[in-house]
């Protein structure tokens, strides 16, 4: 939390989110304890994977804090910019391992945009009522 990063405490452990057995080195600086039902509608959240869980959860933190929540559709007067380097890997994984075992027809498609680099970046322009541009800083 925002309090535990001002009182010095750290937020790096072992990994939890996956099984980290394989590798050499096995902590990271997850984001514990995380619900994205909190802040995100439960049918939209499921569809999403947790980088745009994330993405879109501090995208609606962001507006709160500079006092622009619930203020409404914000229309073209704002747009959204995020960086990224890559996103919705674990969904994809997890789709990946439902073809390999199921086939095809198993694939959950309505996940697919989630998979995407992009997603967080789309997904919280709409939740917010953002229609001007938006803005992808992607991979260098």
């Amino acid at each position: 939390t925002w309090s535990a990063l001002l009182s010095g405490c750290s937020g790096i452990g072992p990994v939890t989110l996956f099984d980290a057995s394989r590798f050499e080195m096995a902590i990271d600086g997850e984001v514990k304890e995380f619900r994205p039902e909190d802040s995100l509608p439960a049918k939209e959240s499921r569809r999403m994977d947790r980088y745009s869980q994330l993405g879109c959860v501090a995208a609606l933190e962001a507006l709160a804090d500079a006092g622009l929540a619930g203020k409404g559709p914000l229309g073209a007067e704002a747009g959204v910019v995020f960086g990224s380097g890559n996103g919705g890997m674990a969904l994809a994984s997890e789709q990946q391992h439902v073809y390999d075992n199921g086939g095809p027809r198993r694939v959950t498609s309505p996940n697919e945009p989630s998979t995407c680099d992009s997603s967080p970046r789309s997904r919280s322009a709409g939740n917010s009522g953002r229609t001007a541009r938006t803005v992808q800083n992607g991979r260098a």
